[in-house]
């Protein structure tokens, strides 16, 4: 059986931003998005199966008005809560609240400087927004996590937001690397070599500045390396999607994480609980085959419990998916 452990859930497509790499061209409100009842009862089902940490997402998820509602529902169903934000629309009232519920935030920081994260968010003035919450939210004792998505635009510039990062007191960076997209230029992806490189960058960031912060790279970096020691994932045993991750969109659809696109059915059609408990649901990850795997992940030794790693990392021309042990293996191609 599986057991939830962590739900993302979209509140709203609408968002005050527009990033250059997001995965799910947000912008306006869907139609059809849920409404403030069938997200109650989402948590609540959540919760019977098991689940213990929540993250409200979007768009930009403090834009959804009923935000406060539904933090208030999650806490008194025990749940660990995360909401991931732009930051633009946090106040001193919402900081109240924050502090009020204990909860955590994840706030992108995608440049060291104004004009690379500026361009990438799309938001003129969104950097020194970023930089002058910071200090509020320290004061107020709210944890914040920022994850940077590394692209061209930004690849050069890790070492000056990790300098500005321990400045800002922040206690937790993730590092992840960007994706295609319906935004994204194919000249912003980063070639195998760089994505190496940035595994290395990582472990000497761990090594050096981890009694500054906790730095980590997220599931799309690594994969049965030499390197994976000195990473934070220690023993990568696959996509987690639909074993004990699931994210549900705002109109209602259940896909196993924020990046993928496929739906193993709607809430409004089936409850949660049904769709998560269902043996077809999410087979691609709990009755995975080889067969469908690729180029040097076909061959890998790691096949049967890697299964190619990140299903929606970047590939190569030659169809092999950004791999550390690939590389040490085969080199670039």
């Amino acid at each position: 059986m599986y057991k939830l452990h962590t739900g993302i859930i979209e509140l709203t497509r609408q968002c005050n931003a527009r990033c250059r790499h997001c995965i799910i061209d947000a912008g306006s409100a869907q139609n059809d998005e849920l409404s403030t009842e069938q997200i109650i009862k989402l948590l609540e089902d959540m919760a019977d199966v098991g689940c213990k940490v929540i993250v409200f997402t979007g768009g930009e998820a403090f834009l959804r008005k009923e935000w406060p509602l539904f933090v208030q529902k999650a806490k008194t169903l025990d749940f660990q809560v995360i909401f991931m934000t732009n930051g633009l629309l946090i106040n001193e009232e919402t900081i109240k609240i924050l502090k009020m519920f204990y909860i955590s935030l994840g706030i992108s920081l995608d440049g060291a400087k104004s004009e690379t994260h500026d361009s990438i968010r799309g938001v003129k003035g969104i950097f020194d927004n970023f930089t002058n919450i910071i200090p509020k939210l320290n004061d107020a004792g709210i944890y914040v996590s920022v994850p940077t998505t590394v692209m061209q635009s930004n690849y050069n510039e890790l070492d000056e937001i990790r300098d500005l990062l321990i400045k800002l007191k922040v206690p937790s960076w993730q590092i992840q690397i960007v994706k295609s997209g319906p935004r994204m230029p194919e000249n912003e992806l980063l070639t195998e070599e760089q994505y190496y490189k940035l595994a290395e960058k990582i472990v000497d960031y761990r090594k050096n500045y981890s009694d500054k912060m906790s730095i980590s790279e997220a599931d799309c970096i690594g994969y049965n390396s030499i390197l994976t020691p000195n990473l934070a994932i220690q023993t990568w045993k696959g996509c987690t999607c639909g074993i004990n991750t699931v994210c549900i969109e705002s109109n209602g659809n259940v896909k196993g994480c924020p990046n993928m696109h496929n739906s193993e059915g709607n809430i409004k059609l089936k409850p949660f609980k049904e769709i998560w408990f269902d043996h077809n649901s999410f087979k691609y990850n709990r009755n995975p085959s080889v067969d469908s795997l690729t180029g040097f992940c076909k061959e890998c030794k790691h096949k049967y419990i890697c299964r190619g790693g990140c299903p929606v990392n970047p590939k190569t021309k030659t169809n092999n998916a950004f791999c550390l042990h690939k590389i040490e293996q085969k080199g670039y191609d």
